[in-house]
């Protein structure tokens, strides 16, 4: 049983694992396929870390989906500050732009207090 801090129940999952080999490599890949039972779909994770027993193969699974995690909110705070696509032709307008940006994110995008998605505050709470 695993806690799902989104829908804020325990889920029964199981875990998958088995070493594959690719042509080339000369130590095997292991990969991990976390279950999350009838009606979801699992994922599939590739990793080079060797895995001995279950508790390896979730300590793989926790720490992808922490790594996920990181990766959404980068992305997030990345388009709410819109350098998606900066059209700026000099080096010194983009060295201004992510000055600007690094001063100014910490007090727009803090991460929530529950773990979802990252929410815009005010940057001095009343």
């Amino acid at each position: 049983m695993i806690h799902d801090s989104r829908q804020r129940c325990e889920r029964n999952t199981s875990v998958l694992y088995l070493p594959v080999w690719v042509a080339g490599m000369p130590v095997a890949l292991w990969l991990v396929v976390p279950r999350p039972g009838q009606g979801r779909t699992s994922s599939y994770l590739l990793t080079n870390e060797p895995i001995a027993d279950v508790e390896a193969a979730w300590q793989v699974v926790f720490a992808c989906s922490r790594r996920w995690e990181v990766e959404m909110r980068i992305q997030y705070g990345i388009s709410e500050l819109g350098l998606e696509s900066p059209r700026l032709r000099t080096l010194a307008a983009l060295t201004k732009l992510w000055a600007m940006t690094a001063l100014v994110q910490p007090f727009l995008v803090w991460p929530s207090a529950g773990g979802g998605s990252p929410t815009v505050q005010q940057p001095f709470p009343h």
